[in-house]
């Protein structure tokens, strides 16, 4: 069932004559499941992941018809390909049916195809109706959905992604906007809501109140997800199994391994208007990108004194994340960016903030917060114990 309108409109056919029988309706929309219970005695059953055990058992049984015949050497790979499934009894039962049909188990096959399963979606007729079925999750979704979630697949592989990181960065994309008598970032709430309701992104990490901080996306609807994205030049991958080539316009460009500084080129480049760095490597040419908007280099530990000078050359810039680098100052030429509306310094060496930082018109969020103690080096603290959010 997919929709309130589609069980509104066979439900009086299923009147209660009391005769016992029973009506079981599956729905991956938890808004479905709650409307379909219309008196007491009605009830809504969440369908949990299988576990570790349950997982191993379903995987062993589909390839090699017992749970004691596994090969020692394929038991380490056999984790990373039964963690891609997360419990999903569909996913196990796919990617067991694809490598039962190859004619050897081996370690390097089986690494193989683990590390591939994008372009195996495209050529196995095992993993065909897996695909379709996720794809079906993909296209149910409304348009603006459709644009959040894609927008996902610039995270790489079993990323702990923060919520609100995600809706900032959906309103500096202009994917949001106001409604009557909600802000952006609320109706940016309900967007990721929504996604939530229908349980094709996975909360991780929950705060006291019951709120979502972190998430994923499941491995095998990520990789759905970024084969829409390439395809329809929606965002830009440069990582292990994706390589920078020439397009037209590069407007959305993230890094997840290695460095593209030596292979992109200014006409690349000019047109990028979001980028993010998952991985360490010498900056790119960032005075390249008059457009851009959205600058993420959490984590990056070569951020040098330079780099920042050419960001402040960023005028569009909305939205700039410094998080867990070793930068000690802002330049004083910060206060050039007069559409930033979100600084994220946390986890900075930042003790003070440049005057300039106070002529930011549209400085909404400023975010920051104390060091911490990581591998064996101790980090300065910062003057500010929490995060601000600033309202002109």
């Amino acid at each position: 069932m997919w929709s309130i309108a589609a069980w509104e409109g066979v439900r009086f056919s299923l009147p209660d004559s009391n005769n016992g029988s029973r009506v079981v309706i599956t729905t991956r929309i938890r808004a479905v499941a709650h409307s379909c219970c219309a008196n007491e005695y009605d009830r809504t059953y969440e369908i949990k992941p299988l576990s570790d055990y349950e997982s191993r058992d379903l995987f062993f049984k589909r390839i090699f018809g017992s749970t004691i015949n596994c090969p020692e050497n394929l038991k380490e790979i056999l984790e990373k390909i039964l963690g891609k499934c997360w419990g999903a009894p569909l996913a196990i039962i796919s990617i067991a049916g694809l490598l039962a049909n190859k004619p050897v188990h081996s370690k390097n096959l089986w690494q193989k195809i683990c590390v591939s399963l994008g372009s195996e979606f495209e050529s196995s007729p095992s993993l065909e109706r897996l695909k379709k079925i996720l794809e079906l999750s993909y296209n149910d979704l409304p348009y603006h959905l459709k644009t959040c979630f894609l927008y996902l697949s610039i995270y790489p592989e079993d990323h702990k992604i923060r919520r609100k990181s995600v809706l900032r960065r959906w309103v500096a994309e202009r994917f949001v906007a106001e409604k009557r008598g909600l802000s952006v970032f609320e109706v940016a709430e309900s967007y990721f809501e929504e996604l939530i309701n229908r349980c094709i992104i996975q909360p991780v990490d929950m705060s006291f109140t019951g709120k979502v901080k972190t998430f994923r996306v499941h491995d095998v609807m990520l990789e759905i997800i970024v084969s829409k994205s390439i395809e329809e030049n929606f965002t830009t991958l440069v990582g292990e199994h994706h390589t920078l080539v020439p397009q037209e316009k590069i407007r959305r460009l993230s890094v997840h391994c290695g460095c593209v500084k030596d292979i992109a080129t200014k006409k690349m480049l000019s047109h990028v208007r979001s980028l993010s760095i998952f991985s360490n490597g010498e900056i790119l040419q960032l005075g390249w990108m008059k457009l851009m908007r959205i600058l993420d280099l959490e984590g990056h530990e070569f951020l040098s004194g330079r780099d920042l000078n050419s960001i402040c050359r960023l005028f569009q810039l909305e939205y700039l994340c410094l998080r867990r680098t070793r930068v000690m100052e802002l330049p004083t030429k910060i206060s050039k960016l007069k559409k930033l509306e979100t600084l994220d310094i946390r986890d900075t060496g930042i003790k003070n903030l440049p005057p300039g930082i106070t002529n930011l018109p549209n400085l909404v969020n400023l975010l920051a917060g104390k060091r911490y103690y990581n591998h064996n080096e101790l980090w300065p603290m910062s003057d500010f114990g929490g995060y601000m959010s600033l309202r002109n």
